[in-house]
């Protein structure tokens, strides 16, 4: 499937309210990396990452899908922890999620590690989601994957579907290197 992405935006650019997994904009976070050669690496920010949304399949009822972050700085930079989610329909309107960390439809969640991304390397989580409807529950199609990298408030806008069924409910691990989400 040919999924796009779109420029970084803030989430005050928007006329709905986003709900994202995200460290408040009154904290600080610092962190910084050496390699073997002693050279450090500064957290990655939203204005250096590339998003993308990668199916790893659907089945039972549920949708899987690979949540990439790629570093598009001249520099190394470091990722920890879990990316927020958000979902917006086709119109650009809010999809209410309740995405919780840890496990997903056998996906284990490796759980936090510090990861350091050369220009062009990848990060990635997996994020399950449901395809099916509870009762009568309505399942507004998104349109548009949000992805707030960790320590981060700004998201990265990716233009494609995820399910959003079973109340908005979902799942997603934390961070791996690569682009196939967890193990």
């Amino acid at each position: 499937r040919d999924l796009h992405s779109f420029p970084t935006r803030r989430s005050s650019d928007l006329s709905e309210t986003v709900t994202v997994l995200a460290t408040p904009p009154s904290a600080t976070v610092t962190t910084q990396s050496h390699d073997a050669a002693g050279h450090s690496a500064s957290r990655c920010h939203t204005s250096e990452l590339h998003g993308s949304v990668h199916d790893d399949g659907t089945g039972l009822g549920h949708s899987l899908v690979a949540v990439v972050i790629t570093n598009v700085a001249s520099s190394d930079c470091t990722v920890y922890g879990y990316p927020g989610i958000g979902a917006l329909t086709r119109r650009r309107e809010t999809i209410h999620l309740q995405i919780q960390r840890g496990p997903t439809f056998g996906q284990r969640d490796p759980g936090p590690t510090l990861i350091r991304l050369s220009p062009g390397q990848s990060a990635s989580a997996s994020l399950g989601t449901s395809d099916t409807s509870i009762g009568h529950e309505h399942c507004p199609p998104a349109g548009y994957v949000e992805i707030t990298p960790p320590d981060e408030t700004d998201f990265l806008l990716v233009k494609t579907g995820i399910g959003t069924c079973g109340h908005g409910r979902g799942d997603v691990t934390a961070l791996v290197p690569g682009r196939q989400g967890a193990p």
